[in-house]
């Protein structure tokens, strides 16, 4: 069967289609040589701190503390209610749980 020009001209624009939508998500040969020469210069993006918090600082909002405890948060509601958890309020009145407190919930 002899060559198709046309067929031929569809595949390699098909194959350029392929190489532009890599190169858009990052798969792409200049994206390859980047991360080559951050590796060969040991180089790292990825920068990450670490915060120490005082365990009885508020800091979680009730849906996260709720999600920690494996509780609902209409139930930290309650046993706020109860008086057997007292949360720390920010200024607007958002009720903040600290690592204590989750421990504590989890007990209860």
């Amino acid at each position: 069967m002899p060559d198709d020009p046309q067929r031929s001209q569809q595949q390699a624009s098909h194959e350029q289609g392929h190489r532009h939508q890599a190169q858009q998500h990052g798969r792409g040969p200049h994206r390859q040589q980047a991360q080559q020469q951050q590796a060969q210069s040991g180089e790292q993006r990825t920068v990450r701190a670490r915060i120490e918090v005082s365990s009885n600082r508020g800091v979680f909002m009730i849906s996260v503390a709720a999600e920690l405890a494996d509780m609902h948060p209409q139930t930290l509601r309650m046993y706020e209610q109860r008086g057997l958890i007292q949360p720390q309020r920010s200024p607007r009145g958002t009720r903040l749980y600290s690592q204590d407190d989750v421990e504590r919930l989890r007990r209860i």
